[in-house]
Order: C-alpha cells, then sequence, then structure tokens
C-alpha cells in the first residue's frame, strides 16, 4: 500500500504505484503555491485513492486500475487529462474542474458533479449499476455512456452532450437541470440523443431538455413537469421523443413538449396535465393505446391497429386519427377538439359534452357518435350498424351526418339542434327528432323510418328510395318535398306540415301506401302507382290535393277537413266523407264509390268516369257538377244534394250527367239537380217526404227496348217532384203517387 502526499510542490513525471491500495495525496500548503503534479498517474490494482484538493493541479492522464477506486477533485483543482479505471465500484466526485475523459469500466460506479464546477470530455462506464449526479451549477461537456445495469442519471446542473447511452437494464433520468447537444450559435443549442436501451426505463424533467430520446423494449416512464424541445430552428415535428418498442410505455407532461411524440407496439399512455402543452405530433404505435389530455396539445395525435382511448379536457388542435380497432374519445364539457377525428375499422365511440370544431369520421364498424356539447363539421360513419345522438338539451349539431350502409339511427333529444343534412345509404335508418333538425334527409333503400317527435321542428326535405318507409310527425314540418320512394309506405302525422302551396309536398311513389292526417297538411299529396289509403282523421286539415295513380285507392275523411280536390286514376277507388271536402273529386276507370255520411260535406264537383260507380250521400253535397261515366252508375241520396251557394241564401241547381249505362237514382231526401241518365235502361225514384227539384233526361232508350217496344226508363215518384222530365223513342214510363209540379 503506498502513498504519496504532494503538499505545495511540483511532481513532474510519471507515478506508478502498482497493486496495493495506493493514496495520493495533491494539496496546497496555507501561504504556499498550489500543488502541482505534471504527469500521468498508473495505480495497479486495489482499492487506491486520489485525493487532488483545493485549487491543486494533476496534468495528465490517470489509471486506477482494477479496484474499488476513488477520486476527489475538490473545489478550484483542475485534472487535465483522462481517467481510467477498470473493474470495481469506483467513485468520481468532482467540485472542481476535469478536462479529459472519464472511463470506470465495469463495476458500480458513481460520478459527482458538483455545483459551479465543470467536466469536458467524455464519460462511460462498463456493465454495472452506475450513477452520475450533476448539482445545480455544475456542468458536463461530453457524451456519456453508462453501459448496461440499473443506471442512474441526476442533474440539476448543465449536461451538454450528443450522446446518452445506457444499456439494457432498469435506468433512471432526473433532470432539474438543463441538457441540450455540444454544439451552440446564437441561436441556441443542438438536440442531445439520449438512447436509455431496453429494460423499464424513467426519465422525470422538471428543467429543459434539448433532446430526442430513444427507449427499447420494456415499459418506459417519462414524466415531464419542464421543458422538452428538439434543437434550435426545428419545428416541433422535427425534433423526436422516441420511446419504442414493445412495452407498458406512460408518459406524462405538466409541462412544455416541444417535439414530436412516437411509441411503438405495446400499451402506451400519454397524460397530458393541466397546463401541459404538447407542440409536436404524438403517435402512439400499434396496442391499446390511452391519451389523457387536460392541457393543451398543438398536434396531430395519432394512434395504431388495437383498442386506442383519448379522453379530453382541454384543447387539441390537431388532427386525431386513432386508427383500426375498437376506439374512444370522450370530450368531455370544458373540453375543446378543433382537428378532425378519424377512427378506422372497428366498434369506435365518441362522446362529445364539450366542443368539436372539424369533421368526424368513424369508417366501418358499430360505431356510436353521442354529442352533448357542440360539434361544428360533418360526420362520417361507414358500413356498419351506427348511431349518432345527441344526448340533452343545448346540444348543437352544425353540419353533415352521413350513415353509410346498415342498421343506423340518429336520434336528437329535445332542446337539442342538427343543422345539417343526414344521409343513409341500403339498410334500415331510422331518424328520430325531439329537438330542431335543419336540413335534409336522404336515407336511401331499405325499410328506413322517421320520427318527429311533439314539439320538435324539422325544416327540410325527406328523401327516402325502394322500401318499406315510415314517417311519423307529432310536430312541426317545413318542407319543400318529402318523398318516401317506392314500397309500402306509411305517412302519419298528427302535427303540422308546412309546404309550397300548389307544389306536391308529400309524395309517397309507387306501392300499396297509407297516409294518416290527424293534424294538419298544407300542400299537395301524390300516393302514387298502387293500393293507397289516406284517411283524415277528426278535427284535423288537409289544405292541398291529394292525387293517386293506377290502384285500388281509398280515401276517408272521418270527421277532419280536407281543403283540395282528390283525384284517384284507374281502379276500384273508394272515397268516404264523415268530415268536410271542400274540393274536387275526380276517379278514373274502375268501379268507384263515393260515400257522403251524415255528418259529411262534399263541395265541389264529381267525376267518377267509366266503370260500375256508386254514389251513396247521407249528408250535404253541394256540387255544380257531378259526372259518371258509360257504365252503371247508382246514386242514392238520403241527405241533401245540391247546387252551390247561390249567394242569396239558397243553392243552385247541381248538373249531374250520369252518360251511358244501366244507371239507378234513388233519391229519399232533398235534390236539387238538372240530371242527364244518358243512353240506357235507368230509374229515377224519388220516395215519400223526398223533394226533387230540377229536371230529369232520360235519353234515349235501349236499343232492346226498342225493337221489343217495350219502356226502359222508369221514373217512380212517391214524394215532391218539381221539375221537367224528358224522355226519348217513347221509352220512359212515369210512376207517380206523389206530387207532381
Amino acid at each position: 500500500a503506498d502513498s504519496i502526499t504532494n503538499s505545495s510542490g511540483v511532481i513532474t513525471g510519471t507515478i506508478n504505484l502498482g497493486n496495493g491500495d495506493n493514496t495520493i495525496t495533491n494539496i496546497r500548503t496555507e501561504g504556499e503555491p498550489p500543488a502541482q503534479i505534471v504527469g500521468d498517474i498508473t495505480l495497479g490494482s486495489g482499492e487506491d485513492t486520489i485525493d487532488n484538493q483545493a485549487n491543486a493541479s494533476i496534468t495528465g492522464n490517470i489509471s486506477l486500475g482494477e479496484g474499488d477506486n476513488t477520486l476527489d477533485n475538490a473545489s478550484g483543482a483542475v485534472i487535465t487529462g483522462d481517467i481510467t479505471a477498470g473493474s470495481g465500484d469506483d467513485e468520481v466526485i468532482n467540485l472542481g474542474t476535469i478536462l479529459g475523459n472519464v472511463n470506470l469500466g465495469a463495476g458500480d460506479n458513481t460520478i459527482t458533479e458538483g455545483s459551479s464546477e465543470t467536466i469536458v470530455g467524455n464519460i462511460t462506464t462498463l456493465g454495472g449499476s452506475d450513477d452520475l449526479t450533476v448539482e445545480s451549477g455544475g456542468n458536463i461537456q461530453g457524451n456519456i455512456d453508462l453501459g448496461s445495469g440499473v443506471n442512474t442519471i441526476n442533474s440539476a446542473g448543465t449536461i451538454q452532450s450528443d450522446t446518452i447511452t445506457t444499456g439494457t437494464g432498469n435506468d433512471t433520468f432526473s433532470n432539474t437541470g438543463t441538457l441540450e447537444g455540444l454544439t451552440a450559435d446564437s441561436s441556441g443549442g443542438t438536440a442531445a440523443n439520449v438512447n436509455l436501451g431496453s429494460g423499464t426505463n424513467q426519465i422525470d424533467n422538471e428543467g429543459t431538455m434539448r433532446v430526442n430520446i430513444t427507449t427499447g423494449s420494456g415499459g418506459d416512464i417519462l414524466n415531464n413537469s419542464g421543458t422538452l424541445t428538439g434543437a434550435s430552428g426545428e419545428e416541433a415535428d422535427e425534433a423526436a421523443i422516441i420511446n419504442r418498442g414493445s412495452g407498458l410505455n406512460q408518459i406524462t407532461n405538466s409541462g412544455d413538449i416541444l417535439a414530436a411524440v412516437t411509441t411503438g407496439s405495446g400499451a402506451d399512455s400519454l397524460t397530458n396535465e393541466t397546463g401541459g402543452t404538447i407542440n409536436g405530433t404524438v403517435d402512439l404505435g400499434s396496442g391499446n393505446n390511452q391519451i389523457v389530455n387536460d392541457g393543451t396539445i398543438n398536434a396531430n395525435l395519432t394512434g395504431g391497429s388495437l383498442n386506442d382511448q383519448l379522453v379530453n379536457t382541454g384543447s387539441i388542435t390537431g388532427v386525431v386519427n386513432l386508427g383500426n380497432g375498437t376506439n374512444s374519445v370522450t370530450n368531455e364539457a370544458s373540453g375543446n377538439i378543433s382537428g378532425a377525428i378519424t377512427t378506422g375499422s372497428g366498434n369506435d365511440t365518441i362522446l362529445n359534452d364539450g366542443t368539436i370544431t372539424n369533421d368526424v369520421s368513424t369508417g366501418g364498424g358499430n360505431d356510436t357518435v353521442t354529442v352533448g356539447g357542440t360539434l361544428t363539421g360533418n360526420t362520417t360513419m361507414g358500413e356498419g350498424n351506427d348511431n349518432f345522438v345527441t344526448s340533452q338539451s343545448g346540444a348543437v349539431v352544425t353540419g353533415n351526418i352521413s350513415l353509410g350502409n346498415g342498421f343506423n339511427t340518429v336520434s336528437n333529444v329535445a332542446g337539442a339542434t342538427i343543422n345539417g343534412n343526414i344521409a343513409g345509404d341500403a339498410g334500415l335508418d331510422n331518424v328520430n327528432n325531439a329537438g330542431t333538425l335543419t336540413g335534409n334527409i336522404s336515407l336511401g333503400d331499405g325499410p328506413n323510418g322517421i320520427v318527429n317527435s311533439a314539439g320538435a321542428t324539422f325544416t327540410g326535405d325527406v328523401l327516402t328510395g325502394t322500401g318499406a318507409d315510415s314517417l311519423t310527425n307529432d310536430g312541426t314540418i317545413n318542407t319543400l318535398s318529402i318523398n318516401l320512394g317506392g314500397g309500402a309506405d306509411i305517412f302519419n302525422n298528427t302535427g303540422t306540415v308546412n309546404g309550397n302551396e300548389g307544389t306536391v309536398v308529400i309524395n309517397m311513389g309507387a306501392g300499396d301506401d297509407n297516409v294518416i292526417n290527424s293534424g294538419t297538411i298544407n300542400g299537395n299529396i301524390d300516393l302514387g302507382e298502387g293500393d293507397n289509403s289516406f284517411v283524415e282523421n277528426s278535427a284535423t286539415t288537409t289544405n292541398g290535393n291529394i292525387t293517386a295513380g293506377t290502384g285500388n285507392d281509398q280515401v276517408d275523411i272521418t270527421s277532419g277537413t280536407i281543403n283540395g280536390n282528390i283525384s284517384l286514376g284507374d281502379g276500384t277507388n273508394s272515397i268516404t266523407v264523415d268530415g268536410t271536402l271542400n274540393g274536387n273529386t275526380t276517379a278514373g276507370s274502375g268501379d268507384d264509390t263515393l260515400t257522403i255520411s251524415a255528418t259529411g260535406l262534399l263541395t265541389g264537383t264529381v267525376n267518377l268516369q267509366d266503370g260500375d260507380n256508386t254514389i251513396e250521400n247521407a249528408g250535404t253535397v253541394r256540387s255544380d257538377s257531378i259526372l259518371g261515366g258509360a257504365d252503371v252508375d247508382i246514386l242514392t241520396n238520403t241527405g241533401m244534394l245540391t247546387g252551390s251557394d247561390d249567394g242569396e241564401g239558397g243553392f243552385t241547381l247541381a248538373s249531374m250527367n250520369l252518360l251511358g249505362g244501366n244507371d239507378v237514382v234513388a233519391n229519399e231526401s232533398i235534390m236539387q239537380v238538372d240530371i242527364l241518365l244518358g243512353d240506357g235502361d235507368d230509374i229515377l225514384t224519388n220516395a215519400t217526404g223526398a223533394m226533387f227539384a230540377g229536371s230529369a233526361d232520360f235519353g234515349s232508350a235501349s236499343q232492346l227496348a226498342a225493337v221489343q217496344g217495350q219502356p226502359s226508363n222508369l221514373l217512380d215518384n212517391d214524394g215532391d217532384f218539381d221539375g221537367d222530365v224528358t224522355g226519348a223513342g217513347g221509352a220512359l214510363v212515369i210512376d207517380n203517387a206523389g206530387t207532381f209540379n
């Protein structure tokens, strides 16, 4: 065991003490010049100590050899040269200045850089659990390689390094000072490359780190409450905080990250706490990833192919793309997302109680978008059974909603507003509106359903394709066109439909359609081809014409009012008036039936055209013209049948022309009519107590009657007949048991 003490002297030359526990002390005696050693120092195996005390200097390389060695460089002391140690637990304490590389070899090594002092040179250790401490004010200028092992770096000072590397092992890097690259200019420094290798590594930064960080496989942790940035002059996305490989990686930020963040495969998490800012892109890679943002992210967020989760109470200004998988985005009431949101295939969920001001695309899968706050942007949902829901009063959606193929639903709750078009594709789609919906609805082929609830308002047009569609309105619809397309469609109205006067507002399309009105419809209705039904219920009104094409159509006015014309086209048609019909009635070829009950009122012309037609009136008919066809027409009147109001408190005579055919007119009450029965074997009866005022022209007799000399026309009057009777060919018999004037 050798010992050298240099007290305020100068040693020039090489010192080689060999093996053993050797000690070299370089000390300045008070009042004397500083001690100096000029030359290389070599120590062999053993526990060696070099004590370079205050203001002393060593100029030369130092080799401590194998063993647990200690080098203490005191305040004001200077070592100029490389320091090397072999295997062993070595300790270097620098409170002065070291101008050279430090290589401590294998072992659990400790390096302490004291306050206001400097190491200018590279630091290298081999395998082992190594500790590097830089105290406040301390400075290291050089690359650092701590090798494999459980390594720790604690820095409260300044580290200027192009490369900091640790190998396999669970490494920890804590920084409350400054870390940057070696090269600096007037605009700042370059970035230090930090590679912690595989293992469960942790970086805690409360200071400033200008870095590119790489970690390998393992569950890595990054906690930042300071500033993480890249090289000066780089955009945030050009710098990189990289956390690669599989593992449960965690990033927690309450400071500023001004660089890109990338993680590899594994279940990764990023938590940006209140006050935290991230200005670089975030790519969490494949894995079940989680992002929680309570601060500000001014960059794009990207997830991988598995199940990603984003919870936001802060602000995100970049694009959010979570990729394929079962993904979820939750934007809380205080959250604001101004970038577009995209999810890929998978059953995705987006819950927005805050503010989203961009487009949302959920891709394929059974997706759900729920809005309790504000969404300003278009929503596109791909193939799958999708749901778009407003969840609370005050929610506002401004933008179009595209549902894609599948069994899709849009639900808008009371007090919520959707301002935009809703489009569905093939599949069973449903739109349920209890709030305010402004925009067109186009649902495509499939059995689709639309419900506009009581108190709700829908302003826009409706178009559905082929399929059995239904529209139920209990609220208010303001529209230019409702077109339900082909199929057996149903329109049930208990509210109000407002359309343009004189235009077709409701078009039911081809198919066996049903319209039930228990409210108010302002506009024309086209039932289209098929066996259609229209029902006007009590205390309701339709202000518009009703048209149907070929088919067996039915119109029932139970006790409501239709202010408009009815035109039913060819087929076996039926019109029943228990309420009021203020308009003209037309039916095409076919066996048609018009029934006016005791409570019914019909004001307008009637044209039933060809076919075996039947008119039964037990109520009131005020018609200037009633026209039948060439076939057998039957009219039974137990009510009042007259012309229109003459303006003087009375009524004009109705004009009735039943054309050819064997027609039958039976009056059991009041008729004020000029009637032309036309060619054929016709019968007019005026029952006891009945009153007929007008004229009756029976036309020509049938050819059979003319040949046989038999009468074919009959007037049977048991009541009060006031008017002229005309027959042709002598084929008229009048059987009068009443009064004939």
